[in-house]
């Protein structure tokens, strides 16, 4: 969301052009708008839509829609594809949806669309906190009410089945440290039990691990998941033993973001999935590495290092 020139709240600086840089970014938009305003798109709006990347498919989220009826809801579906047809933008499909009665609207449409198995998470969580991953659209519904009821904004997307989380930390369109993010898995060797492997993955971490199946051994070969994100303050580990290959791809997406958004001093995570595809998961303003610090004898004096150079950066 941004304000709009004719806001009182507008600011160049903060939101329209920031808006537009962001999304420049993206694989794919969601374009929320209440059908309660008009049921189509402002003369701002499709000038906004037309200053950004065309190649970007768009999704329509007609919101609040539990305030038209069936015939009402076609009629706007009409009318939105009338002047995407006439305006020629690049729309993949239009939802309608409505966070008090989800059932009977589109939000299995956008389910279907994560091909049933999607993440959705608070915009302003941190450290794995209110993040959710589910595959049943009944748990997708409850999971979407809890948190929109105590949160402003909330974020949905597919699922990718991940390989390594990288991090990068970049200073002016700089990448100043790159390491790998390795979740808490374990495989059994047949004597040691889970405790003992979890010890061995990540010592101060598991140190205090408590739970019932502490004691059981797993069989030679036998996979145990405690977390399926990669987040260091939920027991995962950084690593700096990167490959040329996962580097320069890395480099590439960094290159490639900058030039389309201002990178001066951010967190720039990257996944790679299973089937070896590369893909921007987040940037973050608030550069944390209190975790990494922690697992890295030199880490103080890096991140020591990093941060005077950003802040001597800010008197440039």
């Amino acid at each position: 969301g941004y304000s709009k020139p004719d806001s009182k709240d507008y600011s160049a600086k903060t939101d329209e052009n920031i808006a537009r840089q962001q999304l420049n970014t993206v694989n794919m938009m969601l374009w929320f708008m209440p059908v309660n305003e008009a049921g189509s798109f402002s003369e701002s709006d499709i000038k906004f839509i037309k200053s950004l990347d065309q190649s970007i498919p768009i999704n329509v989220i007609c919101s609040k829609a539990r305030r038209r009826t069936v015939k009402q809801r076609e009629e706007i579906r009409n009318k939105l594809n009338e002047q995407i047809s006439i305006e020629r933008l690049n729309v993949n499909d239009i939802f309608f949806f409505d966070a008090e009665e989800p059932d009977g609207l589109d939000i299995k449409k956008i389910y279907e669309l994560c091909n049933h198995n999607l993440v959705i998470k608070i915009n302003n969580g941190t450290c794995g906190i209110g993040i959710y991953k589910t595959n049943n659209l009944n748990t997708l519904i409850d999971i979407y009410n809890k948190l929109i009821d105590k949160n402003f904004s909330l974020c949905l997307c597919p699922f990718y089945d991940i390989e390594y989380e990288y991090r990068a930390i970049v200073l002016e369109g700089k990448i100043k440290l790159l390491y790998k993010k390795i979740k808490p898995v374990v495989i059994g060797d047949g004597v040691k039990s889970i405790k003992e492997l979890l010890l061995d993955f990540n010592y101060e971490y598991f140190k205090n691990y408590d739970k019932e199946n502490k004691d059981d051994v797993l069989i030679k070969g036998e996979v145990f998941e405690y977390d399926w994100k990669f987040n260091l303050s939920r027991g995962a580990i950084s690593s700096s033993d990167i490959s040329l290959y996962e580097k320069e791809n890395i480099e590439k997406i960094v290159n490639d973001l900058k030039n389309k958004i201002k990178l001066s001093f951010c967190s720039v995570d990257v996944i790679k999935t299973k089937d070896n595809k590369f893909y921007v998961m987040e940037i973050n303003s608030g550069v944390m590495m209190e975790n990494f610090i922690v697992q890295h004898e030199n880490g103080y004096d890096l991140a020591k290092n990093i941060y005077k150079e950003a802040i001597l950066e800010m008197f440039n």
